[in-house]
């Protein structure tokens, strides 16, 4: 059983912008099966309240396209998604093109010089 990476937050901690490629997932208790699958009504979205107690992850929309063979079970006291035994879980990396990789590094370096520059900046 593999687990599939979620993350800490919706906002980049360095800069303090949103991440425009994280979600929130809620999932109610009662839409969770016995054995994790999600068998009822969720929310997906950056931004919504929820009035009944949910589990809650943030995800990507490549996460989100593959929920409905993925299982959210509780590990160490978190909830947690994860793979089902036999289930290949395919990554964004796997999707992608060399070009869109070195598309998406060059972002990231450059989403990481911006902030060292605002940084800086800030500093002055």
């Amino acid at each position: 059983m593999e687990i599939i990476k979620t993350y800490d937050s919706l906002i980049n901690l360095e800069n303090g912008d949103y991440y425009t490629d994280r979600y929130v997932l809620a999932v109610p208790y009662t839409s969770i099966d016995e054995d994790g699958k999600i068998s009822g009504d969720y929310s997906f979205g950056s931004t919504f309240h929820t009035v009944v107690p949910c589990a809650t992850l943030i995800i990507d929309e490549n996460t989100h396209n593959q929920l409905e063979s993925l299982r959210l079970k509780i590990i160490d006291g978190v909830y947690k998604l994860v793979a089902p035994d036999g289930y290949k879980f395919i990554t964004i990396e796997d999707n992608e093109s060399e070009e869109d990789r070195e598309i998406r590094e060059l972002e990231e370096m450059l989403a990481k010089l911006k902030s060292k520059k605002r940084s800086l900046n800030n500093n002055e």
